[in-house]
């Protein structure tokens, strides 16, 4: 039976630019899909724009070329375009995004990060959003593939310092090219219904509550990762100054497996954190702690880790910034044999505006994923090193209309030779924001 426990980035600088992260993985990614655009223009009236916008729609063309489609020895080339339709809209009218938070499949209860509570101005706050990413290759079209996001929120807040958000993103996706001992592409579907409860106590304490259901399914006979998480998490949050918050956290993620439920599991987080803002440009968010990830079969090799997270960004001048994110984390893993992947990765961006219309940046990425337990078929445990450096350029021809000319080099290094790959892309893009 399940143990079940009841508790509980995009870059803005004026027109500075943000690396897409995922196209280092495999293909780049296109503009306003989730905050992996590498930069976002500005327009706006009273209905369409970022200023006081109801509607803002987004479409951006991408031309790319990749030397190892795959991310494999073999390294076919190929030419590809990527077509990025969207649109989203917020009820009062926001000049931002709201509630941008990314899943990912691999990740227990579904969050690649763990998400800061969204402050509406007034009583409510609606937010709805849509996108496409539509990848078309010259040579292998087999491989064309058309993935969905939907994302939406709704927060209301009532008086005496009680509010509630809720929280439902679907994704249509597929797993990046080269993922685990895979040599197809792993295509899915995944559901995050989310609910959080706050309370303020007083002036300077904040309690909060959430229960978040993720769900995963994915296609061409691999229902062996269908799966659906539960988490709970309980946090009380501390306004030591107006700049400065602590927190404690302690959460449960019950991980429940359709098919293969020998890789059941439970785990119990205590986390501690700190979320500092100096100046509108300069901030520091970190959360760090234990992790006990406990297996429900008998004999199987529990996770008993050290969790973080960090994003932190320092603006040296108005033109010049540097952020850095970081997490570890227990992830649940894609081979099989082993019990999970233990994931460390480190982002640093260095962001640049050259003049008012040309910006530039160079976005290292380092990961460690080690898995725990032997592979089928081999005699070691696998333990991968990836790291990827992506410069860019982005020119700004108006308030809604740039282009940006990106390149990625990718090398994973394994302890099994066989999953070695070095991978080279260029990505040209036109892309417009209202």
């Amino acid at each position: 039976m399940k143990r079940v426990h009841v508790g509980m980035a995009a870059l803005w600088a004026g027109m500075m630019l943000l690396v897409p992260v995922a196209m280092a993985a495999e293909e780049a990614a296109p503009v306003g899909s989730g905050g992996e655009a590498l930069g976002q223009a500005k327009g706006g009236s009273d209905w369409f724009g970022p200023e006081t916008g109801y509607i803002h729609p987004f479409l951006s063309l991408t031309q790319a070329h990749t030397d190892n489609l795959y991310n494999n020895q073999a390294k076919a080339s190929d030419f590809y375009n990527i077509i990025t339709p969207g649109v989203w809209l917020a009820v009062p009218a926001s000049k931002e995004e709201l509630a941008q938070f990314n899943t990912s499949s691999l990740s227990p209860g579904g969050l690649a990060m763990s998400n800061d509570k969204t402050r509406a101005v007034g009583r409510y706050q609606a937010y709805l959003a849509y996108n496409a990413d539509i990848y078309r290759y010259h040579d292998k079209t087999d491989e064309n593939v058309t993935d969905h996001k939907t994302g939406a929120f709704f927060q209301y807040n009532f008086r005496g310092g009680l509010s509630f958000d809720f929280v439902n993103k679907w994704t249509r996706g597929h797993d990046p090219r080269g993922t685990g001992t895979s040599e197809t592409l792993d295509k899915f579907k995944t559901n995050l219904f989310g609910v959080l409860a706050s309370y303020e106590l007083t002036k300077r304490f904040e309690l909060q509550a959430e229960y978040d259901a993720f769900k995963v399914n994915y296609d061409n006979g691999r229902d062996e990762r269908d799966r659906d998480d539960d988490t709970y998490g309980l946090s009380l949050h501390y306004k030591f100054s107006p700049k400065t918050t602590f927190l404690a956290e302690y959460k449960v993620i019950d991980v429940d497996y359709d098919q293969t439920t020998y890789s059941d599991s439970t785990e119990d987080q205590f986390l501690a954190g700190i979320k500092w803002e100096a100046t509108g440009k300069s901030s520091l968010r970190l959360k760090a702690g234990y992790g006990s990830k406990d297996f429900e079969q008998a004999g199987k090799s529990d996770a008993d880790n050290l969790v973080v997270e960090l994003s932190g960004r320092y603006a040296f001048t108005p033109k010049t910034s540097l952020e850095v994110t970081g997490s570890r984390k227990a992830n649940e893993t894609t081979i099989e044999g082993t019990s999970y992947v233990r994931s460390d990765t480190v982002t640093v961006a260095y962001l640049q505006q050259i003049t008012p219309r040309i910006a530039a940046v160079a976005n290292l990425i380092y990961t460690n994923d080690s898995y725990d337990g032997i592979q089928t078929g081999e005699t070691k445990e696998r333990d991968d090193d990836v790291i990827t450096f992506a410069p860019a350029l982005q020119y700004s021809f108006n308030k809604w209309l740039f282009a940006d000319l990106v390149y990625s080099y990718t090398k994973r290094d394994s302890n099994f030779d066989q999953f070695d790959y070095e991978t080279n892309q260029v990505m040209v893009r036109l892309a417009s924001s209202f």
